[in-house]
């Protein structure tokens, strides 16, 4: 049962769901077969009891039949029908949720039933939905869908009065064409990280020429995904990153929030490339994005924000020195995550927040009152333990922990070799910061090493440490020469 077509679709419901459903297999239209209700009524009453379905065959079908002998065929006979019915369900609640494809599928079925006067508004209908709507590249494809069912209507007619013109339905299906293609193409670069120019990718130039035309090149969906094709391929041309986040802002709502959060996706991407690449000034442009993400509430409260997305915002914000906006942001925007992550979440950041105003014992404490199981929450917390006992100079604890997270990372089977290797890494530059603290030739050694390895976890940190380190340093000599004079 639980690898079954079925389990799947039922762990997808919600308590409304169930309610529409068996109001779907209610009406004799859509399910004659009473038993296909009880069915669905019991595995409604089992998710509301415990938040599980029942999955043993045997003790499913006695439930329903408690006088009957278990019969395998008849079964799964039911099971495959209620599939069947709750398939065909979720799909009629799609396009019901999706005004565009059902006006569609009605204009399609008045056509093929020749209701002239009702095609003719549902037409019209259909036109003004298309205007108003979301301005996707799918909105191409559907005035081109509904511009081929009008020319099939007039056809019909057969009449001298009605005129035929494929012109607009084949600039549709251009405009449609473009725009999806440059959308695919620019996933692909960024999903692979291919080469524009790759031959395997077909009539690139050509649909980039056409992109370019001033006929289609204002049409929202071409020029966004022209726009994002540009800001992929030309990664050294600031304009275009520039204009696509302009575009976001001023015509954003014009697309699905699905579409708008990709968008940021592929911001936040080229901002992340640029930081990579040594260009700090996109540190501060990236958190620019991440705030205007923000703002959009439905983008927020589409889904559960993501604890790394959280803690992502938090670090940036953190590196920006913006404690107060970062303050407010932690306790603001936990609610928004799922409610089992919301401690972990809070804490954990309250904790790093408390490190960067360097409030050490605050930090110290709060790690104290949550037992992290997540192992990413587990690295970072001791990765910061171990820059708060550098930082209060308790030798003693420093090096004890700096012991046990060595023993954590090559018994702890769940880490990967790269984590290993980076946080390896960092507990032992660490180490030798502490041990060689005073000393500038060493010191100059280390940040040459570190320079050298980079593959450290929280390197910059380190790196910012060395320098203090080597300016103490060179501070205290002069006011030893000064003093000798």
């Amino acid at each position: 049962m639980q690898k079954s077509k079925l389990y799947e679709i039922l762990m997808s419901f919600d308590g409304h769901d169930f309610n529409r459903a068996k109001k779907y297999l209610n009406s004799p239209f859509f399910n004659e077969e009473h038993e296909l209700i009880n069915l669905l009524e019991l595995f409604d009453k089992s998710w509301q009891q415990d938040r599980s379905f029942p999955t043993d065959k045997v003790g499913i079908y006695t439930a329903l039949f408690p006088r009957k002998k278990f019969n395998d065929k008849h079964y799964r006979y039911l099971i495959s029908g209620l599939t069947k019915h709750l398939e065909n369900f979720v799909t009629q609640k799609r396009m019901q949720q999706d005004p565009r494809s059902f006006v569609l599928e009605k204009q399609k079925a008045l056509l093929q039933r020749k209701c002239g006067k009702s095609f003719q508004f549902v037409t019209s209908e259909i036109k003004q939905i298309l205007k108003t709507g979301t301005q996707d590249s799918g909105v191409l494809l559907a005035m081109h869908d509904s511009a081929l069912a009008e020319l099939e209507f007039k056809s019909s007619l057969k009449t001298r009065k009605a005129s035929f013109t494929f012109d607009s339905i084949i600039d549709d299906l251009d405009r449609f064409y473009v725009a999806r293609k440059l959308q695919l193409v620019s996933e692909q670069i960024n999903a692979q990280n291919v080469i524009a120019g790759n031959s395997k990718i077909r009539m690139l130039e050509e649909v980039k020429s056409i992109a370019e035309d001033p006929e289609l090149a204002t049409i929202p969906s071409i020029e966004l995904y022209h726009t994002v094709f540009l800001t992929l391929t030309e990664s050294g041309n600031e304009i275009h990153f520039e204009k696509l986040k302009q575009f976001l802002v001023e015509k954003g709502e014009l697309f699905s929030i699905k579409e708008q959060k990709e968008v940021v996706q592929y911001l936040k991407n080229f901002c992340i490339k640029q930081i990579n690449l040594g260009k700090t000034e996109f540190v501060e442009k990236l958190f620019e994005i991440y705030k205007l993400s923000l703002h959009n509430k439905k983008i927020l409260r589409s889904e559960f924000m993501s604890p790394w997305e959280y803690k992502n915002i938090v670090t940036i914000g953190l590196r920006m020195k913006e404690y107060n906006w970062v303050k407010k942001f932690i306790d603001d925007y936990n609610r928004f995550l799922e409610p089992a992550q919301q401690k972990n979440a809070l804490v954990y950041n309250l904790a790093n927040w408390h490190f960067f105003r360097a409030e050490f014992s605050e930090t110290l404490k709060l790690f104290q009152e949550v037992e992290f199981t997540d192992l990413y929450y587990q690295l970072d917390v001791r990765a910061i333990l171990l820059k708060a006992y550098y930082s209060l100079g308790d030798e003693e604890t420093f090096y004890y922990h700096a012991s046990a997270f060595r023993s954590f990372l090559s018994r702890n089977g769940l880490v990967s070799e790269y984590q290993r290797k980076i946080y390896r890494n960092f507990v032992r530059y660490v180490v030798r910061l502490m041990r060689d603290s005073g000393n500038a030739k060493k010191l100059n050694q280390l940040l040459e090493e570190v320079r050298e390895v980079r593959q450290i976890a929280d390197f910059r940190w380190l790196e910012e440490k060395v320098f203090e380190e080597l300016r103490v340093g060179h501070d205290h000599s002069i006011r030893v020469g000064s003093n000798s004079e």
